[in-house]
């Protein structure tokens, strides 16, 4: 999932939401991802029943990760969480020393959705494509 995502090598990623999901009755932390916010995200990331974020809105080159055993631990040492809760790690500027950051999420769980949305109106849509429910 974090794999296919890491994949796509997508330059901008945005948190757009944190809203309960009243269908599911969990909270929803909303990420999303693309090389140009101007027209479409190709991909979003949702967190579930989030319980710690450290984390800008905006975020450039990242990769995602499980965080490893010590990682949790520091978290675990700034907030309470059971043990089926993940964490996450994001790493913003992979690969370059000087810029390379490490952000965190812990949540119940992450699902990952590759899809094109445009912001625009468009004629035809192909397969994993829609358009934004707000374009009007």
């Amino acid at each position: 999932m974090l794999d296919e995502l890491n994949a796509l090598h997508l330059w901008d990623f945005r948190i757009d939401s944190l809203r309960t999901a009243s269908n599911l009755g969990e909270d929803v932390l909303t990420v999303l991802a693309t090389r140009d916010f101007s027209y479409c995200h190709e991909a979003q990331v949702q967190f579930f029943d989030t319980v710690y974020m450290s984390c800008p809105v905006d975020f450039s080159h990242a990769q995602f990760a499980p965080a490893s055993d010590a990682e949790i631990e520091r978290i675990r040492e700034l907030t309470e969480f059971d043990d089926e809760t993940k964490v996450f790690r994001i790493i913003e500027d992979a690969g370059d020393s000087k810029y390379e950051r490490h952000h965190f999420i812990a949540a119940s769980r992450a699902v990952v959705t590759i899809e094109t949305v445009y912001y625009y109106k468009r004629e035809s849509l192909g397969p994993n494509e829609s358009v934004a429910e707000w374009v009007t």
